[in-house]
């Protein structure tokens, strides 16, 4: 019964939340433990690497001086040994000297400003472990996991090398860090924000793990956002596929592509709360244990690409032309829809969208769209099911939408509206569908 827990940053927001992870990793005994940095640091490392691209090296400082205090405070609430506060400070100082010699770098490196916020939390939550009696051995997740060039997980090689760890120390139980990996040339990189996640199901799928739980601040996926929508409530049950769809259109509890390792090895997948570890949460399997609407999510800050061109008509290969652009330029696409003379494609995309509209204006008349807001309603057998849709379908008649997807998966409907619109229909689509159609 070996078990993965990840924690996320809410989950270490402070000594108090750190004294209840170790309980809760008592209970439940894992042999993997995953965590994030403690909560906001990582978002106050990437505020610090925005000030040096700006050259403001004095507000980068400011900041990396609340990152310590935010330490030196969970430090002096976690430790009252004063070998482990030492210990714990001689740690804080090494990583300040780090990112220090960063800020004066004339070339400085994100990778290695970002990675310290995990680096920190792990090793002061590894000597408070051992503090409170639960050795477990800290090894760097960049010893463990890795990426190929493309970016995508190295399943194979991760295996190996947590099979190698796992057989030199047998009865260990493991603490590693989330989001920070090794490229393809061996230097230090990350997974991206929420990459822990990722992790924990590339643990638990290299050891096959009985159990993968994420551990945040909620008690399981709720049915709909709760910050925008009264009486939500957590799903008890998801397949895998439902919640991947719903982690990926917008979900933000769970990482959009950590749903897939499990999935490959059957492995349940637990969203519980750490602050009521007694709930029952979430659990995500193979199961398909009821049709119809399950849960409603929305993806925001959505840009939409039309594509209007008489050329269309009936000819061969231009969708495929159009795809090649989007490749050339790096940028995924989300949702697409079709006409006989014109083509209708999401994106979120951050980054300056001209250079890819300029040469899609080769093949036809171009629009974009900004400030969209991608809706996204689950259920499994859901396309097959004619009165939800037509109810999802009566439940925006009054609201302007710009895009419907129905058919691209059997489990989903989505929607595309301008972002003012969120609210309005997150919660008319909450009160016609989700009071009636599931109960937890």
């Amino acid at each position: 019964m070996e078990k993965v827990l990840k924690f996320g940053g809410t989950s270490l927001a402070n000594a108090q939340r750190f004294e209840t992870v170790v309980e809760i990793c008592k209970k439940e005994q894992p042999k993997f433990v995953v965590v994030s940095a403690v909560a906001g640091i990582t978002n106050m490392l990437v505020t610090i690497v925005e000030s040096l691209k700006n050259n403001d090296k004095e507000y980068a400082k400011h900041v990396l001086h609340e990152i310590s205090e935010i330490f030196v405070d969970i430090i002096s609430e976690c430790f009252y040994d004063i070998d482990y506060i030492n210990k714990s400070q001689l740690i804080l100082a090494n990583h300040y000297s780090v990112l220090n010699e960063q800020l004066n770098k004339t070339s400085f490196d994100e990778n290695i400003i970002l990675v310290q916020g995990e680096l920190i939390t792990s090793k002061i939550l590894h000597l408070y472990f051992g503090y409170r009696n639960f050795p477990v051995l800290l090894i760097d997740a960049q010893s463990i996991i890795s990426v190929d060039k493309f970016g995508n997980p190295e399943e194979k090689l991760i295996a190996e090398k947590i099979a190698e760890q796992t057989s030199k120390f047998p009865n260990q139980v493991f603490l590693t860090q989330g989001f920070i990996c090794s490229d393809n040339f061996g230097n230090i990189c990350t997974l991206g924000r929420g990459g822990s996640d990722l992790t924990a199901s590339l643990v638990g799928a290299a050891i096959n793990a009985s159990s993968i739980q994420i551990w945040t601040d909620i008690s399981g996926l709720h049915n709909n956002d709760p910050r925008f929508v009264d009486e939500t409530f957590p799903l008890e049950e998801l397949s895998f596929n439902e919640a991947a769809e719903l982690a990926y259109f917008g979900a933000k509890i769970l990482h959009p592509v950590c749903i897939l390792p499990a999935k490959e090895k059957n492995i349940p997948v637990f969203l519980k709360n750490t602050l009521k570890p007694n709930e029952t949460g979430t659990i995500i399997t193979s199961r398909t244990n009821q049709n119809g609407i399950k849960a409603i999510a929305a993806k925001d800050d959505i840009t939409i690409i039309k594509i209007k061109s008489a050329r269309m008509l009936m000819s061969h290969g231009f969708l495929k032309r159009i795809f090649e652009i989007f490749d050339a330029h790096k940028i995924s696409v989300d949702v697409i829809t079709t006409s006989e003379v014109a083509v209708s494609l999401t994106v979120d995309y951050k980054g300056d969208l001209s250079p890819l509209s300029d040469e899609l204006r080769q093949l036809g008349e171009v629009k974009v769209v900004y400030d969209q807001v991608i809706i996204c309603i689950v259920g499994e057998g859901l396309i097959f099911d004619g009165k939800s849709v037509r109810k999802i379908l009566e439940s925006i008649s009054d609201i302007p939408i710009q895009m419907i997807s129905l058919g691209g998966s059997k489990i989903n409907v989505t929607l595309v509206t301008d972002a003012l619109y969120k609210k309005m229909i997150l919660n008319e689509l909450h009160t016609r569908l989700m009071k009636i159609s599931y109960v937890a």
